[in-house]
């Protein structure tokens, strides 16, 4: 792409589609008549590739690449595909750690200032290439999986989908899949997870018997003794422009602790007459 080195975002760049088959393989003819037609469109004077709108977050390192050789061949002489992000260097450096955690040895230098530095003697392997024989006991996981069934509605899913992969890698559990929403589902459906239930298609106002019965399965599955937990993730509403991605745990119910009142707190004296 140096030959875009001196260009400046100017015009009207907009974020194209990114068509898949039915094995949610890319439609690359599809694709194709997709860009010709965008490119065709008066005043268009460059196209971002790779964005949400085209469910980058479904698409692997090496689909993202063949995203964007696609784009260059189709219309790299007559516009700049330009990919959010400096996605050029992300897939680059993704790479790079995925290289990385392929290492024999699978060791990895924990970095200056990290807080148990100094105590860590194990090994930092990638989760694609953990071994057979990890022991979960104690550790097996129903994920309830909370997203949208249509995109286009910005970081929502992505956010939950990040939330619910951090706490599994972060408590090294490992997890089976509940889906509330065609989103996730799909997502997850693409990358070979284990799906056990799933309720999508739900429309604009979802009624509780349309879930129940994908929530059944994960609380059956917990009482047959086939997990260790029960969680929800999902993006708690806080405003309009803000969303918080929540992972709670439904199973086994932790009680609060009750604080005990500071001995100079005076509690209210009632009497029975």
């Amino acid at each position: 792409m140096t030959q875009f080195k001196d260009w400046l975002p100017q015009g009207v760049i907009p974020a194209v589609l990114l068509p898949f088959k039915p094995d949610f393989s890319i439609d690359e003819s599809a694709y194709r008549r997709h860009l010709r037609d965008v490119a065709g469109v008066g005043g268009v004077s460059a196209l971002t590739v790779n964005g949400h709108s085209s469910e980058v977050h479904a698409c692997t390192v090496d689909e993202q690449r063949a995203v964007m050789q696609i784009t260059m061949d189709e219309l790299g002489d007559r516009l700049l595909g330009g990919e959010r992000a400096d996605v050029e260097r992300v897939p680059a450096l993704a790479r790079e750690m995925v290289e990385r955690a392929r290492h024999p040895r699978g060791r990895r230098r924990i970095p200056r200032g990290q807080p148990g530095r100094e105590r860590f003697e194990g090994r930092i392997v990638h989760p694609q290439h953990w071994s057979e024989d990890i022991d979960y006991d104690g550790r097996r996981a129903i994920v309830i999986l909370v997203t949208t069934d249509k995109g286009l509605c910005g970081a929502i899913n992505v956010n939950a989908l990040r939330a619910a992969n951090r706490h599994l890698l972060d408590n090294q559990l490992q997890g089976r899949w509940v889906t509330i929403g065609k989103k996730g589902r799909d997502f997850l459906a693409r990358f070979g997870r284990d799906i056990i239930a799933d309720a999508s298609e739900l429309g604009d106002y979802p009624s509780f018997a349309a879930i129940l019965p994908a929530i059944t399965v994960a609380l059956q599955e917990y009482e047959k003794g086939e997990a260790d937990t029960v969680l929800m993730v999902y993006e708690k509403w806080i405003s309009t422009l803000r969303q918080e991605p929540t992972v709670r745990t439904l199973l086994p119910i932790e009680i609060p602790k009750q604080e005990r009142p500071a001995d100079n707190v005076k509690m209210p004296q009632t009497s029975i007459e």
